[in-house]
């Protein structure tokens, strides 16, 4: 039982990493598309980015599963991010994120299974 648990932290880690990579590459895109090639970008700081990765894996975000709370405070903070660094969102008035409508499928409490020999 130990090891799904060990291999969910792992992914949640590498999502966060490669959450915050994409952040990074889009800050120093960000000059270039809009003419400003003599501007540099900002050193990046281990320490922010350690941070920021912290953050991002820890259990408080619950998985960041798609429609979970955990989910919806890591788009938050990644959006916030975005912001800071001054880039403009893509999505509809400017935001972070796209809407994106999800199939959910529950099973009724009260359903049973019943595995019968012969």
């Amino acid at each position: 039982m130990e090891k799904p648990r060990l291999l969910i932290a792992k992914m949640n880690k590498e999502f966060a990493l490669a959450a915050l990579l994409v952040v990074i590459a889009a800050a120093l895109a960000l000059p270039q598309q809009q003419g400003m090639s003599n501007q540099t970008s900002p050193a990046i700081n281990e320490n922010a980015l350690r941070a920021h990765i912290k953050f991002l894996s820890d259990d408080l975000l619950e998985g960041r599963g798609p429609g979970a709370r955990g989910g919806e405070l890591a788009a938050k903070h990644i959006a916030a991010q975005l912001e800071a660094l001054g880039l403009r969102g893509g999505g509809a008035n400017g935001s972070y994120v796209q809407p994106v409508s999800l199939v959910v499928v529950k099973a009724d409490p009260a359903t049973v299974l019943t595995v019968k020999n012969g």
